[in-house]
């Protein structure tokens, strides 16, 4: 069953103070002058340790349906976003809205997505802010926890196309 989404588009919120991002948020952002993405808050794990997943969707235009949203798939492992600097003061350069929310969002696969922080203690961390002590082996693969800004996640984009044999996002509208 999918869930239900409402969207308001990129003109109604210019700015979303970080006590109002709730999971389940949609948002939008642009990538270079001609191509938006989008993903979905998944997880807030305290005020500013907001996890997020950036779907493989991107368009030409700062709009995503419905439909697109539950067909998309995430381009790479989930991240956290510095939403602070992004969505409420701005600050990280670039242009990220919250245009609409999944109301009855149900992370499905939660049980498999893990960061990695620590030294010389390593910890494993799931997306609830549980924490294990973990070595070394066991934390290659994992995604390192750190606030990822504008350019992080542009980079991570790129890197996403690039592995894939494409320059640049592909254009879907």
């Amino acid at each position: 069953m999918d869930n239900k989404i409402t969207l308001w588009g990129w003109e109604k919120k210019k700015r979303t103070m970080l006590r109002f991002i709730k999971v389940g948020d949609i948002f939008c952002f642009q990538h270079d002058e001609n191509t938006f993405c989008f993903g979905r808050i998944i997880s807030i794990m305290e005020k500013r340790a907001i996890i997020a997943e950036i779907f493989d969707y991107t368009s030409d235009t700062p709009i995503i349906t419905e439909k697109d949203i539950n067909n998309a798939v995430r381009m790479f492992p989930p991240v956290n976003l510095d939403v602070y600097s992004l969505f409420d003061r701005k600050i990280e350069g670039g242009e990220w809205r919250i245009i609409g929310r999944c109301e009855d969002f149900t992370l499905k696969d939660a049980d498999n997505i893990f960061f990695t922080f620590g030294y010389p203690q390593i910890y494993k961390m799931d997306i609830w802010g549980n924490k294990t002590k973990i070595s070394k082996e066991e934390a290659e693969g994992l995604t390192d926890f750190v606030y990822r800004g504008n350019g992080n996640i542009k980079k991570l984009v790129e890197d996403s196309f690039s592995l894939s044999g494409r320059c640049a996002p592909p254009i879907i509208s």
